[in-house]
């Protein structure tokens, strides 16, 4: 998807986790493309490749501890660009996303569906 405006918008809901919570998923797998817009610097326009960025995604989403007592299902970012900082494990951006309750995908990964 372009943008989580436009897909909450086709969907009719206002928040990512109203989105999730209507699909009724145990496990999301959400883009993780880029951290942010400014990641490709001068190379390339980010309008090019539009994906939403995982920190507006992580500013949508919230900590997961916010949503303790509703379905809230496992996020995982994939997907992603070789720029992204996420790809280090020992990043502040991967353990933003950790702390926040959310989870990057690794290579190879499997789930139990």
């Amino acid at each position: 998807h372009d943008t989580w405006e436009k897909t909450l918008f086709m969907h009719n809901c206002s928040s990512i986790m109203e989105w999730l919570n209507m699909l009724k998923v145990d496990i999301a797998l959400l883009d993780g493309t880029f951290w942010s817009l400014d990641e490709l610097g001068s190379r390339r326009s980010i309008k090019e490749v539009p994906h939403p960025p995982v920190s507006e995604s992580l500013a949508m989403l919230g900590n997961r501890k916010e949503h303790m007592g509703d379905n809230v299902p496992e996020v995982y970012f994939t997907h992603l660009n070789h720029t992204n900082p996420l790809f280090g494990e020992e990043s502040d951006e991967y353990e933003h996303v950790i702390k926040m309750g959310w989870n990057v995908s690794r290579q190879g990964q499997t789930f139990i569906l």
